[in-house]
């Protein structure tokens, strides 16, 4: 909160939502808006981060909107740099910022930033996306148009909330300004729960989840991605049974993933991008898992599928 006020850029609206605290968070915020007249508070039973996210951006008033995670904190010109630059030309969607991933809550915020600046068209963030940079998905190292946002909320997913949002948003995005310097820190706790092994198991059980849900809502317009889309949900989806085979989330991975391949695997199999034999590999691994599991143990291990080496 403090680094927030202390922005260079002053013409802010602070919407800071109380998702429920049971530890004196939404006192603190409170005691915020009681100091800085441009904040506004929301107390609420806990939801989770989705609904929380809706329910600021729902209620916010400004032709920008910008999202902070209440452990995070940022550079004290992140949001005029954004501003500047997403104000450029007309064509930018969003403003896109690096982040600092750090264990410390006393970063420099108030460094000479050496500003880099890219466009990125919609090819470039799809393929940025999938791709396996982490400066994609997070909602919260961007400036969006109120305009392009308006009709999208969070859908309430138990891990991955983000990832979904950020996708969906570059669905609809023709050009975004990238700003390469780190103006968001990303704080992290050494004990945080997402380094607890069934964090990870429920994570890739939520992102199966929302990518198979963007497929079957994918426009005629980005139908074109539809090959990122597949390959991306079949790795998910066999490392989802990977990670839960020792687990008492087995059988659920078994059953989810094979009703999602029944629905999807016309598509795969259509798409003119993945070799017969990726496709067989692939979809072998999904459909019967157990099969595979079985010919490799009685082969010593020595069984593997060509493509798969890529994944």
């Amino acid at each position: 909160l403090d680094t927030i006020s202390r922005q260079t850029y002053k013409n802010l609206e602070i919407i800071l939502v109380d998702d429920g605290s049971t530890d004196g968070s939404g006192k603190i915020c409170d005691e915020f808006a009681n100091k800085d007249r441009r904040a506004l508070v929301i107390h609420k039973k806990n939801e989770g981060q989705g609904p929380a996210r809706n329910d600021g951006q729902r209620i916010s008033n400004g032709a920008y909107i910008m999202f902070v995670d209440g452990d995070d904190y940022i550079h004290s010109d992140a949001v005029e740099l954004l501003y500047e630059a997403i104000n450029q030309n007309a064509k930018y969607d969003f403003a896109m910022m690096n982040y600092k991933i750090t264990r410390h809550q006393n970063e420099d915020t108030d460094s000479k930033v050496f500003l880099e600046q890219s466009e990125l068209s919609q090819t470039d963030l799809v393929k940025g996306y999938f791709g396996g940079s982490s400066l994609f998905n997070p909602v919260w190292n961007k400036l969006y148009k109120k305009e392009l946002v308006k009709d999208l909320w969070a859908r309430n997913y138990k891990r991955g909330q983000d990832s979904d949002y950020a996708l969906r948003v570059i669905l609809l995005t023709k050009m975004a300004i990238w700003i390469k310097a780190p103006l968001y820190f990303y704080f992290q706790r050494g004990n945080s729960i997402t380094h607890h092994p069934d964090y990870v198991i429920i994570g890739l059980k939520c992102h199966a989840q929302f990518l198979f849900d963007n497929i079957n809502s994918l426009t005629t317009e980005n139908n074109c991605y539809l090959h990122y889309f597949l390959k991306d949900f079949y790795r998910v989806m066999i490392n989802y049974l990977s990670g839960a085979w020792h687990s008492s989330e087995k059988d659920e991975a078994i059953r989810q993933c094979q009703q999602y391949e029944k629905i999807i695997h016309n598509k795969y199999w259509r798409d003119t991008h993945f070799g017969l034999i990726e496709k067989t590999a692939m979809t072998m691994n999904v459909r019967y898992p157990q099969v595979v599991r079985m010919a490799k143990k009685v082969t010593k291990g020595k069984l593997s599928w060509h493509m798969l080496s890529k994944f």
